[in-house]
């Protein structure tokens, strides 16, 4: 659900104050913090957090810290213990098993496919413009990179 859909303000200004945590340091403010700055106890702030977005304030910003991790891994060079550091976790082995409860798989599986998928685009493009943007259909669907005689 985005913010935009959220009925109540109070909440979707903190999930804005959740969402510019993952670029600073999470421990700067918290839900005490939070919930003072909308004069709510932080059991109501809770409670309306909840009702509003379905999880907890605790489960949502560890989620959107869970999707950050997800795209450095995907979209950096970072080994995964580098990644969950930038990330703001700090135990190794317990947001391993929070990605792959939340994701289906594990970082290292996620770092593999993406760097699959990259090279199937990058050798696809490579042979798209080999074969003159034909891609793999120029000279009767030949492979990329196969040889076709003059007579075909």
């Amino acid at each position: 659900m985005g913010s935009n859909e959220l009925s109540d303000s109070r909440i979707r200004w903190v999930i804005e104050e959740l969402e510019v945590l993952l670029n600073e340091d999470s421990s700067k403010l918290t839900l005490s913090d939070l919930a003072g700055r909308l004069n709510l106890s932080v059991s109501r702030l809770r409670h309306l957090f909840r009702d509003e977005v379905g999880v907890s304030p605790g489960r949502y910003h560890k989620l959107l810290r869970l999707k950050r991790l997800r795209n450095l891994l995907v979209q950096s060079n970072l080994c995964v213990k580098e990644a969950i550091a930038a990330s703001g976790f700090s135990d190794f082995s317990h947001t391993v098993r929070d990605y792959k409860a939340f994701f289906g798989l594990s970082p290292h599986q996620t770092i593999r496919l993406s760097r699959n998928l990259n090279q199937a685009i990058a050798g696809r493009r490579a042979c798209t413009v080999s074969n003159g943007g034909q891609g793999n259909r120029a000279k009767e669907s030949a492979p990329c990179g196969a040889a076709t005689s003059a007579n075909e």
